[in-house]
């Protein structure tokens, strides 16, 4: 239920780029739809990689399920069967009396269980012990382990706010202070949020002695059929903007970092799992994340509703273009030590298998 609740708060904040309505459009179902469907037709970034055929789908849903006839809510039902054949969790239809959400079919039978791969009672009983867990948005506290001391954070939700004063005053202070090996920065079952959040954990975690301000994530805008443009920033709401190139934070952590993932990262999880790639001193390690790479732009449908839907793809920082289809991870950002943690265990497999990457380093 936590894992709804935070997407269904992303739905509402995460949105960029409005694009005004066409006025040849009229507000009746038909035309609505039929809006929607152009605009998807020539701006969502994801047609190929899904195999979705619109105009198919459009004139299927033109013929069976949608009328002017219909009453608002049946029309908002059909319309949502449609929107969420993407399997997009970025793309949705936002009516006053409710909105469409694909979170619940994006991932396939094999990821219904991911919240068995984190366990925070083992965490908290058999790793942190008696060493005290400091709960804000990064919970934080101490594992050791055959005489040595390793740094563990658990960030939920990228919803929570993060603070340079909290990562060096608190977190990294106490780190320094109890001389650790390394990090353990855990973001499994975090369903997204903010990715200004994202690039400020990127900034104090990521480390490359070669360079200190690097472009860590590469984002395509989708601008009509078969036309991309290549961007490098991301305006949001209230006058936000996103910027796509990082600059290590000088106070930031040096040291081996393990980034823990799993099937329920979404969208800016995701972000952030891709961005570290940029990293030499960051290693993924458990399940590849849950995918969500869309960057939505949203806006208002004919009739009053709104609406949002992929219309930029973000890759890692070595990917060749808008169409590398072996750095799209849409479906996943893949790991680069695979581990699976088996619910019922009185261990936790992902951490053990960071620890030894760590002392590895």
């Amino acid at each position: 239920m936590n894992k709804i609740i935070t997407f269904l708060a992303v739905l509402l904040i995460l949105s960029c780029n409005i694009p005004y309505i066409d006025n040849e459009y009229d507000s009746d179902h038909i035309s609505t739809f039929n809006y929607f469907c152009d605009e998807l037709k020539n701006h969502y970034v994801f047609t190929e990689l899904k195999n979705i055929d619109i105009e198919s789908r459009r004139s299927y849903y033109l013929e069976n399920e949608i009328t002017n006839n219909q009453t608002e809510e049946e029309f908002f039902l059909s319309f949502s069967k449609f929107v969420n054949e993407f399997k997009d969790g970025h793309t949705n239809i936002i009516a006053p009396f409710s909105h469409s959400s694909a979170y619940s079919i994006i991932l396939d039978e094999s990821d219904i269980d991911f919240n068995s791969n984190y366990n925070s009672w083992v965490i908290k009983y058999n790793y942190l012990n008696d060493n005290p867990v400091f709960v804000d948005s990064l919970k934080h506290g101490i594992i050791q382990r055959g005489g040595k001391s390793y740094g563990y954070i658990y960030y939920g939700s990228f919803m929570d706010r993060i603070s340079s004063s909290q990562i060096e005053d608190y977190i990294l202070k106490r780190f320094y202070g109890e001389n650790v090996e390394g990090i353990i920065l855990d973001i499994r079952s975090n369903g997204g949020g903010n990715l200004l959040n994202a690039i400020t954990l990127v900034s104090y975690f990521g480390y490359d002695e070669t360079s200190q301000t690097k472009e860590a994530l590469k984002v395509w805008r989708r601008d009509g059929i078969d036309r991309y443009t290549k961007i490098d920033s991301l305006a949001m709401t209230l006058g936000v903007t996103v910027p796509f190139t990082i600059t290590t934070n000088p106070n930031g952590y040096k040291g081996p970092v393990a980034l823990l993932t799993n099937r329920g990262c979404y969208s800016a999880a995701s972000f952030t799992a891709t961005a570290f790639k940029s990293y030499p001193n960051v290693k993924q390690i458990g399940q590849d994340t849950g995918g969500g790479m869309g960057l939505p732009v949203g806006g208002t449908l004919p009739n009053g509703w709104r609406y949002r839907f992929s219309s930029n793809i973000a890759m890692p920082s070595y990917a060749t273009g808008y169409d590398d289809e072996v750095n799209n991870y849409e479906n996943g950002v893949p790991v680069d030590f695979s581990a699976v943690d088996i619910l019922g265990n009185e261990i936790d497999e992902i951490i053990d298998r960071a620890i030894l990457w760590i002392d590895s380093y």
